[in-house]
């Protein structure tokens, strides 16, 4: 059984199940769909648990939580006066190490049974083929209409070219999503922490005032804590 918060996502674990994956493979395709039809909710850049309960009753957890760069310190929200300058939610600044990427790939290694790249190909569908959006989804949009206008790289994915809204029935397509889900496909999470991925990510942050770093990404790690054999 596959259950999410998203259409769309549950649609392709079911669709992974269907083709004799199990429930971890079905896991991560739902996890990389809902990054593209339902951001506020599942994202690559991102983080999360999992719990496993395999039926050799083997239990098992991976936490793959952000983290925060090496350079996060106590003040770094604060004005000179000691006043909150900017909220802890918002901007580049706030952004931690993502653990998703890393943490699927674990846990597919431990226990998946299909091929990363056909657990992947979902999203990419998604982010390439658009997919219609609904009603909770134009809600969400509609609520972060401020930071849309404020962050022209956020407007230019989820604004149409006039700057008007995506209406519930319209369809959406990300193609930078898709490229990206397309370097994670054919490399793994190497490419998230390491590779060209990273490069982007990073350069884009520390061009607009953040503080993680390639070795950030680099030195991130996923926990793994057995409960029983």
């Amino acid at each position: 059984m596959v259950v999410s918060t998203d259409h769309y996502a549950s649609i392709a674990g079911i669709e992974i199940l269907r083709k004799n994956g199990n429930a971890i493979d079905a896991a991560v395709a739902t996890a990389f769909s809902m990054a593209v039809s339902y951001p506020s909710c599942g994202n690559i850049c991102g983080d999360g648990f999992m719990l496993y309960h395999g039926a050799d009753n083997t239990v098992t957890t991976f936490d793959f939580r952000a983290i925060a760069p090496k350079a996060a310190n106590m003040k770094m929200f604060l004005n000179e006066r000691g006043e909150l300058k900017v909220s802890a939610w918002e901007g580049v600044i706030s952004v931690g190490v993502p653990g998703t990427v890393l943490g699927m790939e674990l846990a597919h290694s431990r226990f998946g049974s299909l091929p990363w790249d056909q657990l992947v190909e979902p999203a990419i569908n998604l982010s390439e083929n658009r997919f219609k959006v609904d009603e909770r989804l134009y809600r969400e949009m509609k609520a972060c209409e401020r930071a849309f206008r404020e962050y022209p790289s956020s407007g230019k994915i989820f604004l149409k070219t006039d700057g008007s809204f995506y209406q519930p029935g319209d369809t959406l397509k990300q193609p930078d999503l898709a490229e990206t889900l397309r370097r994670i496909q054919k490399h793994g999470s190497h490419d998230f922490y390491h590779g060209e991925t990273a490069r982007l990510l990073v350069e884009f942050i520390q061009d607009n005032g953040g503080i993680l770093t390639l070795q950030d990404l680099a030195d991130y790690r996923v926990i793994e804590d057995r409960l029983f054999n």
